[in-house]
């Protein structure tokens, strides 16, 4: 009987698909906030980071059943149908995103917006129109674009956003905040949240605990997490339009 057991757990060692070699859950606090963050890899070989998009917003399942994916978070700020002064029967986002090199976006500059992805070595960087990276558009891969940008090389971006009242109402108070960044040496991609935060507190939080270049994502009500197939944070009710994913080769 005991080698009979030895057998099955030995045969379920070889058959569990290898989570850890692909991506890490890590649940933390750091200067007091507590946070909840998926560590990517860039050198992972048998799983992929990738952006998805719908035309017609949907749940974070839905959009699961798509794709051999186990890991998903919510991605840029959209216009939803619940939001009165965005006056639309359809969920819509003017924000970038880059598909397989395929950019999506209704306005040829990112203006205010910050991009956040990487090219097909997965090579992550930051990209903004006549500002950052100037010349590396054609360089990316897999990418969207938000604001504002928390972090670029390691500095506080936030100024900027202030002095052009950038930074709303929302973002001044302490909530849940969301954002995805790359360490200093682009070996590890890092998502998604962190509680009880200023969009400050939340910048200089991200700092200290280790992001070098940094990029706000949308929360709220769109705010769902996803990972090995199962919820860390469940939906809201909002459905969304894109999210950052992990996913099988």
């Amino acid at each position: 009987y005991c080698l009979y057991m030895k057998k099955i757990f030995l045969l379920v060692l070889v058959l569990m698909p290898k989570f850890v070699w692909a991506q890490t859950y890590i649940e933390k606090k750091v200067d007091g906030y507590t946070l909840k963050v998926i560590q990517y890899p860039l050198s992972s070989s048998e799983y992929e980071i990738k952006i998805v998009k719908t035309d017609d917003a949907t749940n974070l399942w839905n959009l699961l059943k798509q794709h051999n994916a186990i890991t998903w978070v919510n991605g840029v700020f959209f216009c939803p149908t619940d939001y009165s002064w965005c006056n639309t029967s359809k969920s819509f986002t003017d924000n970038e995103r880059y598909i397989e090199g395929q950019k999506y976006a209704t306005y040829l500059t990112t203006w205010d917006r910050a991009v956040f992805g990487w090219d097909k070595t997965k090579k992550p960087f930051i990209y903004q129109s006549g500002k950052i990276n100037m010349d590396y558009e054609s360089e990316i891969y897999y990418w969207f674009g938000n604001y504002p940008l928390l972090l670029l090389e390691g500095k506080n971006m936030l100024e900027e956003y202030w002095e052009k009242w950038l930074i709303d109402g929302k973002m001044k108070v302490k909530a849940t905040r969301n954002f995805i960044c790359s360490d200093e040496k682009k070996e590890n991609i890092y998502f998604w949240l962190m509680y009880d935060a200023t969009i400050e507190e939340a910048t200089s939080t991200l700092k200290t605990f280790g992001c070098y270049d940094a990029l706000n994502l949308d929360a709220w009500l769109s705010t769902v997490f996803m990972y090995n197939n199962r919820y860390l944070v469940w939906p809201q009710k909002r459905d969304i339009l894109d999210a950052v994913v992990i996913e099988r080769k």
